[in-house]
């Protein structure tokens, strides 16, 4: 019912703006920039995920699902994503920032031709870190919907027995 239906319909829009964070990040920008940009990406993640798992509880309930119900559950939505996107770009952060360190290190003692070569590892330890980013938001987000899905089931379930 949920998942992937919602999913494929959002993926790309999110995919958009899940890149310009992790560019943010892999420049070295204010953070200012980064917050928008996530700020963003909270704002595409209500419109295309919690907005549409919304409309979808809507059309397989109808009025079984109450008011409170509706906002109970899109509050929870958003809840679970704004935390699972802040864990996830502090966790880049933390790891560019690990990275960034490293290669000042070993750069301090390298010769030329060795800086060269230290360089090149990290910026392609940086992609890596960037795509595991990547990798890790699109997974959390399809747990959050099929989640979601459960949640409104389950809800639904719980006012009918009530009801």
């Amino acid at each position: 019912m949920f998942g992937d239906k919602i999913f494929e319909k959002a993926a790309g829009k999110i995919e958009d703006v899940i890149n310009l964070v992790a560019e943010e990040h892999s420049k070295e920008t204010e953070s200012l920039r980064v917050t928008d940009h996530l700020d963003k990406l909270k704002d595409k993640f209500r419109t295309n995920i919690t907005e549409k798992v919304m409309e979808t509880a809507a059309e397989k309930y109808g009025t079984d699902i109450s008011k409170f119900a509706r906002r109970d559950l899109e509050r929870k939505i958003n809840n679970d994503a704004n935390n699972m996107l802040n864990r996830a770009v502090g966790d880049l952060r933390i790891k560019q920032a690990t990275l960034q360190a490293d290669m000042e290190e070993a750069l301090d003692t390298a010769t030329k031709e060795e800086a060269i070569e230290i360089k090149q590892a990290f910026e392609e330890k940086k992609k890596q870190v960037v795509e595991k980013f990547k990798d890790n938001v699109s997974k959390s987000v399809e747990e959050i919907v099929r989640t979601a899905g459960e949640d409104a089931v389950r809800r639904v379930e719980t006012d009918k027995k009530k009801g």
